[in-house]
């Protein structure tokens, strides 16, 4: 029988308390933060529970310690990009971090450091939405509790059957409201684009509830001025349900973690014979950009997306950035709260999607660049990958990847698709530049 997990934020700058086995739930993610800068998770099943203060005690310090380290240390505690043959780190001199005094302090005044050195970029927010307007008021009200606050917020309202994203707008006066008549959220992006000369542009998701930090946190990824793109980290807001513990059990926090990453354009050489992962840079939900990227690269790829392709719009442009000598950088202490499909029938469309989405952004890539490795994955490494899976479960050795159906018949939608528009009329969506 299904049992919902409960999330646990344990702030360590407060005395702990002890974590209670409840039989209602099914298990316990803890999240550690010590003011509002997260640097740890754990999911402790239920038979694991209660933990004393001094059990959590005792696991929190060795949660914690590749992420404050890394913070404090310039080599021995970095995080491994993900590399066929990630490149070799100094040995971690754990007793320099034994010798640390204060230092979750320490970590407090660097992160406030670097955000004060790019305070006074204008930063504006872009939220695209339709016809989901509960969604889009909670994400309004956590928008509205940024500190610092961001100097505009654009809702584009893409493709409206109503009035209601209007008029959950018209309660927030001080963000804009724009119309995208056509469908897909890589036209409502450029679109936001378009409406702002922000320095700095940010996007998150109507089904998303940012921390009060997060662009601040953001801010600071920007200190490094190579650094063109910044991502965050992303935690649930809610296990309620088998598809959401599901989706997060397989495609959750464990993909980034809590240490910083930079992705460039050395990273990018290394795999391109593979495939650039770019995709594991994280999410559109948890996205800033220095805008002149899009002046110089273009817009987002319309034929991308929720609304086209299905996803991939993000990645694709990360994978541009890259190819063009930029740095990606994940920030996980740039935090938001995302809310997962709660029905198993909308967890595989979803499923569906990704793929179908990703398929066509590898070949779309191959069309813009040239590099094989795009193509290497989608015709050798994904069908030998899914191929395996599907023999592993006919022979009972493995349950294999979530939705394992969804996702063969989404790589198969996603060449479908691609040839499709890839033989469109001249004209068809693709990267367009932005002027406001």
């Amino acid at each position: 029988m299904f049992k919902p997990w409960s999330i646990c934020h344990v702030d360590l700058s407060a005395p702990l308390a002890a974590i209670p086995a409840d039989p209602s739930w099914g298990g316990v993610v803890l999240v550690y933060w010590y003011k509002g800068i997260p640097l740890g998770r754990r999911d402790v099943q239920i038979s694991q529970l209660p933990l004393s203060i001094a059990r959590l005690c005792q696991m929190a310090l060795k949660d914690i310690a590749p992420a404050v380290a890394d913070r404090l240390f310039d080599r021995g505690f970095c995080a491994p990009l993900p590399e066929r043959r990630p490149q070799p780190d100094a040995p971690p001199d754990f007793k320099a971090l034994q010798r640390l005094r204060r230092p979750l302090e320490k970590v407090t005044l660097r992160l406030q450091q670097t955000s004060n050195d790019v305070s006074k970029e204008t930063f504006a927010v872009i939220i695209c939405t339709r016809e989901r307007p509960d969604a889009l008021h909670a994400c309004l009200v956590a928008v509205q509790a940024l500190d610092p606050a961001p100097n505009e917020v654009i809702v584009v309202d893409n493709a409206p059957r109503s009035g209601a994203t209007r008029a959950v707008v018209r309660a927030f006066p001080d963000v804009r409201y724009v119309v995208e008549p056509a469908p897909g959220l890589s036209r409502a992006r450029n679109t936001g684009l378009r409406h702002t000369q922000a320095a700095l542009v940010a996007f998150t998701d109507d089904d998303a509830l940012v921390h009060p930090n997060w662009l601040g946190r953001l801010w600071g990824a920007f200190a490094a001025p190579d650094v063109v793109a910044a991502t965050g980290l992303i935690l649930p807001a809610r296990l309620d349900t088998p598809a959401q513990v599901l989706f997060e059990q397989s495609h959750g926090v464990s993909g980034w973690g809590f240490r910083t990453l930079d992705f460039d354009h050395a990273f990018f050489e290394r795999m391109r014979r593979f495939g650039v992962p770019a995709w594991r840079i994280g999410a559109g939900a948890n996205m800033a950009f220095r805008r002149v990227v899009f002046e110089d690269l273009g817009g987002f790829d319309e034929r991308l997306g929720a609304g086209a392709s299905g996803c991939s719009e993000d990645s694709e442009m990360w994978y541009r950035i890259l190819a063009r000598g930029g740095v990606c950088r994940y920030e996980p202490a740039a935090v938001v709260h995302h809310i997962h499909r709660r029905e198993m029938e909308h967890l595989r469309h979803q499923m569906f999607q990704y793929m179908r989405g990703h398929l066509a952004a590898l070949l779309v890539q191959f069309e813009k660049h040239g590099h094989v490795g795009n193509l290497r994955r989608a015709l050798i490494t994904l069908p030998g990958y899914y191929g395996k899976s599907v023999l592993r479960r006919v022979l009972g050795r493995s349950a294999g990847p979530i939705l394992l159906g969804a996702q063969i018949r989404g790589c198969a939608a996603g060449l479908s698709y691609y040839f499709r528009y890839r033989t469109a009329a001249p004209g068809a969506p693709g990267c367009k530049p932005i002027h406001a």
